[in-house]
């Protein structure tokens, strides 16, 4: 694909900068640059300077095939927005208007025409009736079909947990859901410990609290197994946002921009952070800022092929097990 950028030289240095072209398979056979300041009263019979960039760049795109002209210019100038539309309204391009600043902060932009109205949507709406419904059909096959396939693992886990260090066999943990409603999470104990509520401390590695079996089953993902019955129970999908204890919410929140909006889905036992290599201890704002910009490119680009896909690479990618101890 080749293109043109037509615009002010702070916009195209941005442009450039904000979106590194050459990754992105986008090669740059034209570049004109416009004065920043605004264009002078015309002279009659006189063409500004102005003008004359727009007929080379015109012509440029003609000659040369161009497949796509990119007009970076600020919004609130409408005059020249207005002048490059016309200009290269009469060449075989597509022509685009580049995006202002603060547009970068959306990952799902996308223009819409509601009721005639054309609008940006920056952000994706909550599953739709059919979405939730095929979700579920999917989470309850899974997690039944787990559930009976698991049952031996499930009971000689139970009884070596019972016979390695006193307590009980599931911990139980406060966490929060869909929409922040708080649900109970069960896991198979792992500690010596049963900490939960605000007084909760993340597992470390060498974490003295870990037991010996704990250690085994924390490695492996079996002590996320319990979870299957979450999912039955509608509280949890197989696939989504791993669920944060409630104080870590709580910590990470007000640091993290749209951090909440992670729980505009269910979470899931898996998902597309943890298949990338996000667990364990989220002891810096860098770790868990890399966890959530993986759950929200999941919540915006979800599809039951999706689920799929992030469910075969938890079963053979051994970038799920990196971090787990």
């Amino acid at each position: 694909m080749e293109n043109a950028l037509v615009g002010t030289s702070d916009r195209i240095v941005a442009f450039e900068k904000r979106h590194n072209l050459k990754l992105s398979g986008l090669s740059i056979e034209g570049v004109y640059v416009l004065s920043s300041d605004a264009a002078p009263p015309a002279v009659p019979g006189r063409p500004t300077h102005e003008e004359g960039i727009l007929k080379n760049a015109v012509e440029h795109v003609r000659r040369s095939s161009i497949d796509d002209v990119f007009i970076l210019v600020p919004w609130s100038d409408e005059g020249r927005i207005a002048r490059c539309g016309s200009a290269f309204m009469t060449v075989p391009a597509r022509v685009h208007l580049g995006p202002e600043p603060v547009l970068d902060r959306f990952s799902a932009l996308e223009v819409e025409c509601n009721g005639g109205v054309s609008t940006f949507s920056v952000a994706r709406g909550p599953l739709q009736l059919t979405e939730v419904i095929s979700k579920r059909i999917l989470d309850v096959l899974v997690a039944s079909v787990a559930l009976i396939a698991l049952s031996p693992v499930l009971i000689a886990t139970a009884i070596a947990i019972r016979l390695d260090s006193p307590g009980p066999v599931l911990f139980r943990q406060r966490r929060n859901g869909f929409n922040q409603d708080t649900f109970e999470i069960l896991k198979f104990r792992s500690m010596k410990v049963t900490e939960s509520g605000e007084s909760a401390r993340q597992a470390t590695r060498n974490d003295d609290r870990i037991t010996k079996v704990g250690r085994f089953i924390r490695r492996t993902s079996i002590d996320e197994l319990p979870q299957l019955i979450n999912v039955l129970l509608g509280t949890m999908s197989i696939v989504g946002p791993r669920p944060h204890p409630t104080n870590l919410d709580k910590k990470f929140e007000p640091k993290i921009a749209l951090y909440a909006r992670r729980h505009n889905v269910k979470p899931g036992i898996t998902g597309w952070a943890q298949v990338n290599g996000c667990r364990g201890e989220t002891d810096t704002d860098e770790k868990m800022r890399s966890r959530i910009d993986y759950d929200l490119y999941y919540i915006e680009h979800w599809s039951l092929g999706f689920d799929l896909y992030i469910m075969v690479r938890t079963l053979v990618s051994p970038r799920v097990f990196a971090n787990a101890y």
